[in-house]
């Protein structure tokens, strides 16, 4: 749901805010960097770097993903924030995206299928300072989104493990 390439707030401080700013910088075998989810005013008020392709909340509403077709079937790392998800599927320390879980399991059979996978991770969980009944419902909320994630990416990697034996 957010760019998280913000200008760091100390000298050489890397946060949830800045890292792909500090990795489109500091990787140069980065061959590209493919962000979806924030919304194109988001986009808007940036200067993207030129290895950044930018997939906007309003390009998935108008169902717009050609541009999935010109990257490039690399091997890939998947970072997935959970604060891209609406508050029906995840509640995380940062303010709400609004796409639905089916809507990002469909782009990450895309991945799957284009790109062999080296790694993946997913964050974005509640905020502690939450009072009791709301941090409840949190975790209630994202512990069966992550399950559900699980269990796609299992199916995932067990279908890959599949196709390739002779």
């Amino acid at each position: 749901h957010h760019t998280d390439m913000q200008d760091a707030l100390f000298e050489d401080m890397l946060s949830c805010g800045n890292w792909i700013k500090e990795v489109l910088k500091a990787q140069p075998h980065l061959h590209q960097l493919i962000l979806i989810g924030p919304e194109k005013k988001a986009f808007d008020a940036m200067d993207l770097h030129h290895k950044c392709i930018s997939i906007t909340y309003e390009d998935l509403l108008a169902k717009d993903l050609e541009m999935l077709n010109s990257i490039d079937p690399l091997p890939s790392y998947i970072s997935i924030d959970k604060d891209v998800l609406s508050d029906h599927y995840a509640l995380t320390n940062w303010n709400q995206g609004k796409m639905s879980l089916p809507t990002l399991e469909k782009l990450l059979a895309i991945a799957f299928v284009d790109h062999p996978i080296i790694g993946l991770d997913i964050c974005g969980e509640a905020d502690l300072s939450m009072p009791l009944p709301l941090l409840e419902e949190a975790h209630t909320i994202n512990e069966k989104t992550d399950a559900s994630l699980l269990q796609f990416i299992k199916t995932w990697i067990q279908f890959k493990k599949i196709e390739r034996i002779p």
